[in-house]
């Protein structure tokens, strides 16, 4: 997806249940390349379709602020890190 001429990978995805969107992506880094996991997951009632059956990626919605997975801060932990950081 495409937003402000940056690319981006998202999730989109279709529950019944309620997805904890942290857990999801540690699950994902567990099974992919770091390159394939998305950094944001978008929930919806259902994907959109064309008259084909396809999925509509032109009717997909843009992502927002609360489908990004942030990562929590971590301090540096000597000198080396503290350096690079």
């Amino acid at each position: 997806k495409e937003s402000n001429d940056e690319k981006a990978l998202v999730a989109y995805f279709v529950s019944d249940a309620v997805v904890d969107k942290g857990a999801l992506r540690i699950f994902l880094q567990s099974k992919l390349p770091e390159y394939m996991v998305p950094g944001f997951y978008v929930s919806l009632e259902n994907l959109p379709l064309t008259p084909n059956g396809k999925i509509d990626r032109k009717s997909l919605p843009d992502v927002d602020a609360v489908d990004i997975i942030k990562n929590e801060y971590v301090p540096a932990n000597n000198k080396l890190e503290e350096n690079l950081v």
